[in-house]
């Protein structure tokens, strides 16, 4: 089983680890540029941004055959799911495949101009997102069948989340996203991590940031010092998932 996941801080990575099977980094994969993988059982995990996935899982499922018996698709979202299996569907049926069972996993949001990371750890039970990804798990295991299902109020959500998501991820704009306060100590821990190798940190300088960011707030939430911020941030709050580690991050995100 190969499973191909995407994660800014570390939900999707710790969806993909409790299916079990290949977990295969998504930006490593294209970085690679393999264009065919086989096995018996194939799935991808995406993060939910704006009630929509992550462009680059849809990259992947439009540049690489995932040929295999049975097809999996998990979403993890924090506050609205919207369409972020649809469009994951789409790409798959272009290539003429299905997904033979979709899921969703409700978790803590790390999208800062809108959630406080401490209130959402308050407010969402760990143990209680445990027993949900325990379960998916075990579907996937069962090989159960549950097509991707997106009602009339999460496509409604989803066709305006896209342009919101191109507001806060799109080009000459992420640019402008972030700042970076005094307690920056050059470490490059941001530039290292960033998926979209959109991050510069040259001669002990801040970090500068440029115009491919994927949206994933990753580099503020895993900075050890706190020094990045986002445009709007709620609050000052972090969050890395506790199932993953930062090198886990760096290992499957990091293109320099």
């Amino acid at each position: 089983m190969k499973v191909f996941y995407f994660t800014g801080t570390g939900n999707g990575l710790a969806i993909a680890k409790a299916v079990g099977g290949e977990a295969i980094s998504i930006p490593q994969a294209l970085k690679e540029g393999t264009t065919r993988y086989e096995d018996d059982v194939i799935g991808v995990v995406t993060p939910t941004y704006a009630g929509r996935p992550a462009r680059i899982v849809v990259e992947l499922l439009s540049r690489v055959d995932l040929v295999a018996d049975y097809h999996f698709a998990v979403a993890s979202y924090g506050g609205v799911m919207g369409n972020s299996l649809g469009p994951l569907a789409a790409a798959a049926a272009a290539k003429g495949w299905s997904f033979d069972y979709a899921a969703a996993v409700k978790m803590v949001d790390n999208y800062l101009p809108l959630f406080d990371v401490d209130a959402e750890r308050e407010k969402k039970d760990q143990a209680g997102i445990g027993e949900t990804v325990t379960r998916v798990a075990r579907d996937i295991a069962d090989r159960r069948h549950s097509a991707v299902r997106v009602g009339i109020g999460n496509t409604l959500y989803g066709v305006v989340g896209r342009l919101a998501y191109g507001a806060v991820a799109g080009p000459k704009v992420a640019h402008s996203a972030f700042s970076v306060s005094d307690a920056c100590v050059s470490c490059g821990i941001c530039a290292r991590f960033c998926p979209a190798g959109n991050i510069a940190v040259e001669d002990e300088q801040h970090p500068v940031f440029g115009c491919a960011c994927l949206g994933c707030y990753g580099c503020a939430h895993i900075c050890p010092h706190g020094a990045i911020h986002a445009r709007g941030e709620k609050s000052a709050a972090r969050w890395r998932n506790p199932n993953v580690t930062v090198r886990e991050l760096i290992e499957a995100n990091g293109q320099r």
